[in-house]
């Protein structure tokens, strides 16, 4: 009787002690998954800045916290590429080096949603419950094209010691590979056309005018973001001086070909659609070097070894 006894207490423990633990473990909280998010804005693609509401959506455990509290930190980006638009992921968890994917497609609704799922399965591997199966549409026609172009107008000066200022106005036109990374071309070619001041002397007053083309090649991009980005160029400008002198008995002019070469560095803003705004600071160095005289005892400028540029501009960029 006391064996029989003994057999249903044992049973009870051993019973319990096998669902305690599933007991627990059914009423133990979900832990939160914590992420940093950080979108770049995109004209090119509006609907990124729906992606945080997007990866919040995929699964109830992942919490977006601001930039100051720990966590992986997720970054990401539209830009445009030869299939259309290319989405680009960067993760990167505290220790270890940044981690990128790329998705290409062209549209701009199913890069978002894509990015979205990459960064939930990678912060949150059960988010999404059940496997998931994605196809992004393929670039059609009428994707956007690879490349950038536009038109601007800006009051340049030019400066040189021993010269006077000249001031005047600058056209343009030009063209840009719209991709991201440090190599990404662009190319302009810009008429000018500047006047000195008066220059004042005993024998004549005399004034100068420059009328150019130049050329420019952009190699390098610095894209900072999509609000504020630069870019060095090398420069090539031929046009012609002309020289008049004034207050004399018999007024002169002079024509003298205008030959430069030179280095250019240009910061571009975009504050709304297309409008942009440009600030260029230029070294030249003329390869032709005269003398405009008055007369052959009485020189009135010698063309310098170095001069200085500075345009400020507005333009319009289009796709």
């Amino acid at each position: 009787m006391r064996a029989v006894n003994a057999r249903p207490p044992t049973i009870a423990l051993a019973c319990a002690a096998i669902m305690m633990p599933a007991t627990a473990k059914t009423t133990e909280p979900e832990r939160a998954s914590l992420v940093r998010v950080a979108v770049e804005p995109s004209g090119d693609c509006p609907e990124l800045s729906a992606f945080p509401d997007r990866l919040k959506a995929l699964s109830g455990r992942l919490r977006i916290v601001a930039p100051w509290v720990e966590a992986p930190l997720l970054r990401v980006r539209v830009v445009r590429s030869d299939a259309g638009l290319r989405g680009v992921l960067v993760s990167q968890r505290r220790g270890s080096e940044e981690v990128a994917r790329e998705i290409e497609g062209a549209r701009c609704e199913d890069i978002v949603a894509a990015l979205a799922l990459v960064a939930a399965l990678q912060i949150d591997p059960p988010a999404t419950g059940v496997p998931i199966t994605y196809h992004l549409s393929s670039a059609s026609k009428d994707a956007p094209s690879s490349w950038k172009y536009g038109l601007g107008v800006g009051a340049g000066w030019m400066a040189a010691s021993d010269m006077p200022w000249f001031s005047g106005l600058r056209l343009w036109a030009d063209t840009r590979a719209d991709r991201s990374g440090l190599l990404s071309p662009a190319f302009r070619l810009a008429a000018l056309r500047l006047q000195s001041g008066t220059v004042h002397s005993d024998a004549a007053d005399s004034s100068f005018t420059l009328t150019a083309v130049s050329a420019d090649a952009c190699p390098l991009h610095w894209p900072g973001n999509d609000l504020l980005h630069a870019e060095p160029c090398v420069r090539v400008v031929w046009g012609r001086m002309s020289g008049t002198a004034t207050g004399v008995a018999e007024a002169r002019s002079e024509d003298r070909d205008w030959l430069a070469a030179g280095l250019a560095g240009r910061a571009m803003l975009h504050p709304v659609g297309p409008l942009v705004v440009i600030g260029e600071a230029s070294w030249e160095m003329p390869l032709l070097r005269y003398q405009f005289y008055l007369d052959p005892g009485t020189p009135l400028l010698r063309i310098p070894a170095h001069t200085f540029g500075l345009t400020i501009g507005l333009g319009l960029q289009f796709d």
